[in-house]
């Protein structure tokens, strides 16, 4: 901000104080407060919250010192906030005189700061934009707070910067709604006044109508994608696959039913994929470890396991080849995973007892899908005691495992 700015600030400023200072000065020269059509009811909710704070002794919901201690139920239903925030200033200023001439000033400053900020936003020159401010704090609700205590002055305080919301609804495209400034804004007027937050509502629902309809994504207004990407690189920063990703899994504003051409084509079939149980399972289980194995125990029993599934998604046969025998066992069951295999030599071990089953499956070979990933669920008892030994043949390599495969073909 260079200084010539700063001084027209500057300017501004000063106007608008000027104008507070000369609204105030009828007050000032009295030293009377101002008892207006609303005084007697916030005054009473207002010295409710001061005599709270000060003899820290508080009740959120009855009155125990305003409204002659009646015990009404009144700062609860309306702004409990706001009722402790002006407590707390009349504890500070000492008397409702200067209560009233800080409030006023506060209330003043806001609103004129705001409409000479939302003036400056329409681009109206600064001297102008200050007198236009000005001008605001003398007429409408904005002064019936000094004048009669009505909080309709509080709605006019904040309306400046609801127009700057409503403003950045219309004209700003990429963001047209500030969810962060409209919610504060939003939580402050129903504390404050709840007529005004409902006045609020009704000029906020024709700008959101607008932005909804005018500030639609370019999917919506019928760009493709592809269009899209290609003459928006600098907006989008991210690849076209990406784009496609980010639409697909409701990241966007945009739906896919926004492109024709994606909702005319059939979903594409995810293919299943079986996740290994223990990705570290061929660790000390490799085909090499089993080379060596047979060479220091030529006379090893082998039996290699395999699966056999037929249809997609059906029944599937875990099959346990005897080697030397030239025998092949067969077991159905329902899915093609871990615990469906674990079950089942599970169910051998318990009819065969330990000693059969050790005798029978001294070493196990087999390839590397997901339904063997679990080798210590096999290899060892619910117990922790070693029942046989577990191997895996190479990735992509059939032909270690020939004769079982010739078995099933």
């Amino acid at each position: 901000m260079n200084s010539k700015t700063i001084l027209k600030n500057n300017r501004a400023a000063g106007l608008i104080i000027l104008t507070i200072d000369l609204l105030l000065t009828g007050q000032m020269i009295t030293g009377h407060e101002i008892v207006g059509a609303d005084s007697v009811f916030h005054y009473n909710r207002f010295y409710e919250t001061y005599s709270q704070l000060k003899h820290l002794n508080f009740s959120w919901f009855q009155s125990i010192y305003g409204f002659n201690q009646s015990g009404q139920i009144v700062n609860v239903v309306y702004g409990p906030l706001f009722a402790y925030l002006n407590g707390g200033l009349l504890l500070l200023a000492h008397s409702w005189y200067q209560y009233q001439i800080v409030s006023s000033i506060i209330i003043y400053l806001i609103g004129g700061f705001g409409m000479y900020r939302l003036l400056k936003l329409l681009s109206i020159r600064s001297i102008i934009a200050a007198m236009m401010a000005s001008f605001y704090l003398t007429v409408g609700w904005m002064p019936r707070w000094q004048i009669g205590n009505n909080t309709t002055a509080m709605g006019a305080m904040l309306m400046p910067y609801l127009l700057m919301i409503t403003f950045d609804m219309i004209t700003d495209a990429n963001r047209p709604i500030r969810w962060k400034k409209l919610t504060l804004l939003m939580i402050l007027t129903i504390e404050i006044h709840l007529l005004s937050a409902l006045l609020f509502m009704l000029v906020l629902i024709p700008a959101w109508l607008y932005a909804v309809n005018h500030h639609r994504p370019l999917l919506q207004k019928g760009h493709s994608l592809h269009h899209i990407y290609v003459n928006c690189l600098d907006l989008t920063m991210t690849s076209e696959r990406t784009l496609y990703s980010y639409v697909n899994q409701g990241l966007l504003s945009a739906r896919n039913i926004d492109m024709p051409r994606t909702v005319r084509m059939r979903p594409r079939k995810n293919k299943k994929r079986n996740l290994k149980v223990d990705k570290a399972c061929r660790i000390g289980r490799t085909w090499e470890e089993f080379q060596s194995y047979l060479q220091e125990h030529p006379n090893a029993v082998i039996r290699q396991l395999d699966s056999v599934e037929g249809v997609r998604g059906g029944k599937v046969l875990l099959t346990i080849h005897f080697v030397q025998q030239e025998l092949q066992l067969a077991f159905l069951w329902d899915a093609i995973d871990s615990q469906s295999v674990i079950d089942i030599f599970e169910k051998i071990y318990l009819e065969l007892r330990p000693d059969a089953f050790i005798r029978l499956f001294p070493i196990l070979l087999a390839d590397n899908g997901s339904e063997f990933s679990n080798p210590k669920a096999i290899e060892f008892d619910k117990q922790g005691n070693q029942r046989t030994q577990m191997y895996y043949c190479d990735p992509s390599a059939p032909f270690q495992r020939v004769p079982a495969k010739t078995t099933m073909k």
